[in-house]
């Protein structure tokens, strides 16, 4: 036979390669030729083997084998890397803005009746919100200061209910008081309208005859913030009721 040849020279010479060393789940070794013919038979064999005996060693064996296949990186260890320049959400921004005048957000003053629903604005297409009340001065009080009779700083004290536009269903209460500044014809006041939704602070003269107009000079509630004007002028001749009809410069 001549010289004793190595085991890869006898290999060579057969036309094989090396047997791969296939390790089956239970720690046999098993020896497989993977590039003659029938090499893929031991491939299945090592497999099931590998399957059935060590509960899935023949799995990494194919995977190993098989040219071109891939591990799958199981859902648990995956990592889910955002878009580039998305930032998380990290919590919700607070809302801003201010509540709209006349809204029912506001919270009624002293003295409004309680239960009542807010009062009702109309806009009127140049920026304003106009709220029309009644007064029904039930409760004016006349104070004489100085002189005797009719002087300037003589005192007009009230706190009369608020009536909706109808005069029918009582809303809130106007309080507050007047000082004489002219003679027989014009007193100054500041005074507070309640409101269901808030309250209006106004001030100006009051004419003793015919309409006047005061400064809208804030407000509460809904009206925080407020500002225009207030027409006030008398419905009857005995000067019992007076309307009252805001025009709010809108926020």
């Amino acid at each position: 036979m001549g010289a004793a040849q190595t085991r890869p020279a006898v290999d060579a010479q057969r036309g094989g390669v090396p047997p791969a060393r296939i390790a089956g789940g239970n720690g046999n070794v098993m020896r497989m030729r993977t590039a003659t013919r029938g090499g893929w038979v031991w491939v299945v064999v090592a497999l099931l083997i590998g399957t059935f005996i060590g509960g899935g060693g023949g799995l990494d064996v194919l995977a190993q084998a098989t040219p071109g296949a891939t591990g799958t990186v199981p859902p648990s260890t995956a990592t889910v890397v955002p878009p580039i320049g998305t930032a998380p959400a990290t919590g919700t921004a607070p809302a801003t803005g201010t509540a709209p005048v006349g809204g029912a957000t506001g919270t009624a003053g002293p003295g409004a009746p309680a239960g009542q629903a807010p009062v009702s604005g109309v806009a009127t297409g140049d920026g304003r919100l106009t709220i029309a009340v009644v007064e029904r001065a039930i409760s004016d009080t006349e104070i004489d200061l100085g002189d005797p009779g009719d002087s300037i700083g003589d005192l007009i004290a009230f706190g009369n209910p608020i009536y909706d536009a109808a005069n029918q269903q009582e809303i809130g209460r106007s309080q507050g008081s007047c000082v004489r500044a002219v003679v027989g014809q014009v007193f100054e006041c500041a005074f507070t309208v309640v409101l269901p939704d808030g309250q209006l602070s106004v001030q100006g003269p009051f004419a003793v005859s015919g309409d006047t107009v005061l400064a809208i000079t804030g407000g509460t509630g809904d009206y925080a913030g407020a500002r225009g004007e207030m027409a006030l002028s008398s419905r009857n001749a005995q000067v019992t009721e007076y309307d009252f009809v805001f025009s709010i410069i809108e926020q």
